[in-house]
């Protein structure tokens, strides 16, 4: 994965940008459930990030919006939960004003 700011790998970036700081599109976002889910069912984090193959800290990062996981990620969270992807990911794009 590269920096978004200066291109290098992350383990050779030099402004020590997070991996997981995503930069946001303009007016658009994506929001999750993956929290509320999660401990509805009583599935601790780390439990979870085990069953995905991936760590208790993406986990975290997925649950606080600081990380939108990859398309494959999303399908195992929701073949997890035995759901739907857009029941767990909910996209919200803003208005173009600027639109005639």
């Amino acid at each position: 994965m590269l920096c978004f700011d200066c291109k290098a790998s992350f383990t050779n970036c030099f402004c020590k940008r997070s991996p997981t700081r995503l930069p946001k599109e303009r007016g658009n976002s994506v929001k999750n459930r993956i929290e509320e889910i999660r401990k509805e069912r009583g599935i601790r984090q780390e439990d979870f990030a085990k069953q995905l193959g991936v760590s208790r800290q993406t986990i975290s990062s997925l649950e606080n919006g600081r990380y939108n996981p990859s398309i494959f990620l999303a399908f195992k969270i929701a073949r997890c939960f035995g759901m739907q992807i857009e029941e767990i990911f909910i996209y919200e794009e803003e208005p173009d004003h600027n639109a005639k």
